[in-house]
């Protein structure tokens, strides 16, 4: 059995930003549940974001980078503050979405 992501470095960061690590089972995307919806949750996303503006499957990348940053900017319940964003909780910072305009 291969270890990855191992290390005093990694278990000092984990503590520093209040992480807890959680040891699954090789392929067992059942044990990581939240993990496998936030995933299939982006790739909706991107389907969605090139469905509607119709550039070749080549930005697949790309959409899936802007439903990313969408999602950091939307609230979700998974925080404990509901007036906080992911963005936020991630880097200290308020952000806007003034900035946003149509995908493609």
């Amino acid at each position: 059995m291969k270890l990855e992501y191992v290390g005093p470095n990694l278990d000092l960061y984990l503590v520093k930003n209040g992480i807890k690590r959680k040891c699954t089972c090789a392929y067992t995307p059942q044990m990581n549940g939240i993990a496998e919806r936030e995933t299939r949750t982006l790739v909706n996303m991107a389907r969605c974001l090139l469905l509607q503006s119709g550039p070749p499957m080549k930005f697949w990348a790309e959409a899936i980078n802007c439903a990313v940053y969408i999602r950091n900017r939307c609230p979700t319940s998974g925080l404990q503050d509901v007036n906080q964003i992911p963005f936020q909780k991630l880097f200290g910072k308020k952000t806007t979405v003034k900035h946003f305009q149509t995908f493609g």
